[in-house]
């Protein structure tokens, strides 16, 4: 019998549960972009706007953010300096809460493809996740395979280094680029996962 990865222990764990159905329906509509959905949310969740129409959509989503691991793992996600939803402020100052939910990787060089348009001054989160951090790998579906882990809404941060700028071998051993010259890398790590997360209904995976 073949080795599971995260995902497929992940897709495994859903499917024996009650409402794996829905969970996976809106699991879909978020990877997929359906709808416009995952940006329409985030961008309400980090602009503090009305989530009404969302409702039952963020309850299962919150309820995806239910795996962990008993070994620490390091995350990736390439976002721009526009679109992150902490000030700068919020940073520097001490530890902090993202308001939305956030799409990573665990291989920074398949984030090539998420280069921000050239207004936007790109920027690389490298997210350092301790043993028991939550989220929920989400590559369930054939055909949408992109090494993607999510957090959830309300996960604590803090600021581990200061902010850098990449370049060169440096830059390339991270991310390869064909249009970077220089990269910011802003170094996290994960202090508390959101205050829904039911201990309880954790699931451990395995590597």
């Amino acid at each position: 019998m073949s080795h599971m990865n995260h995902h497929q222990q992940f897709r495994k764990h859903l499917d024996g549960l009650p409402d794996a159905e829905q969970l996976l329906a809106v699991c879909r509509k978020y990877k997929t972009a359906t709808d416009s959905f995952a940006f329409d949310l985030n961008g309400r969740l980090k602009g503090g706007g009305a989530i009404e129409p969302y409702i039952r959509e963020v309850a299962f989503l919150k309820r995806l953010i239910c795996a962990k691991l008993d070994r620490p793992i390091t995350l990736y996600r390439m976002t721009s300096v526009e679109s992150f939803s902490a000030s700068v402020t919020e940073v520097l100052s001490g530890p902090f809460q993202y308001r939305a939910f956030m799409s990573t990787a665990s291989e920074s060089m398949k984030l090539a493809d998420f280069l921000p348009s050239k207004s936007e001054q790109a920027l690389l989160l490298k997210i350092e996740c301790p043993p028991g951090t939550t989220f929920a790998p989400i590559d369930l579906f054939a055909g949408t395979e992109e090494d993607e882990y999510l957090l959830g809404c309300g996960t604590r941060f803090a600021l581990t280094n200061p902010l850098k700028a990449l370049h060169g071998p440096e830059l390339d051993k991270l991310l390869l680029m064909s249009r970077l010259s220089s990269l910011p890398l802003l170094q996290l790590k994960v202090i508390a996962n959101p205050p829904y997360v039911n201990p309880e209904n954790v699931v451990q995976l395995h590597d």
